[in-house]
């Protein structure tokens, strides 16, 4: 990690941050929280030092699809609740590792893929920009929350996470990211 002059590097305890209340105007987390031990400290943390935030984690189908063992939390926003649901109580079960796949040649090869990821951004990961807070539950109990998290999926449940667009929309969408894909391409190659 490159430090520059301007800045200092600080190594802390993310349940136990070294720092003032509201010390930051920001924070940005990114792929931390399904990592941590012990959820509601670590976001009291969080609240406590910023007064707003970014959080990005894998979601429940990013889970599945590029499962780690590091991960503690299988974790799904839904109804603007993050949901944290402890693999180890709900036996999660390891597939065959595709992670390679999933998050290195495809991204970088697979056109498809991107205008994926652009046209449905939160299928892969819970996102949420925050002032103040947001609402997480860890370990729900919700028999009617935990079916998703348990057993295979039906197919009227995907509508619930990922609403349906008009065949119109998700045209416009994929023509969106098909061009911003483009113009990508162009800038990376020196081209404005």
């Amino acid at each position: 990690m490159k430090v520059l002059k301007n800045q200092t590097f600080v190594e802390a305890d993310g349940e136990n941050l070294p720092f003032e209340d509201k010390e930051f105007d920001y924070v940005i987390c990114s792929h931390v929280l399904e990592h941590v031990e012990n959820p509601e400290k670590f976001l009291a943390e969080q609240f406590r030092v910023a007064k707003r935030g970014y959080m990005e984690t894998p979601s429940l189908l990013g889970e599945a699809l590029y499962a780690r063992e590091s991960h503690k939390w299988i974790i799904q926003e839904f109804n603007d609740v993050f949901y944290l649901v402890d693999k180890k109580k709900i036996n999660f079960q390891y597939g065959y590792d595709m992670v390679e796949l999933l998050q290195g040649y495809l991204p970088t090869n697979s056109i498809g893929y991107k205008i994926l990821e652009r046209t449905h951004p939160n299928m892969f990961t819970n996102r949420i920009e925050w002032v103040g807070d947001f609402k997480y539950e860890v370990s729900p109990e919700d028999p009617e929350l935990l079916k998703y998290f348990n057993g295979p999926w039906k197919k009227d449940w995907a509508n619930e996470f990922f609403p349906s667009k008009t065949k119109l929309q998700e045209l416009k969408d994929s023509a969106r990211a098909f061009y911003e894909i483009f113009i990508s391409v162009l800038r990376s190659r020196g081209y404005k």
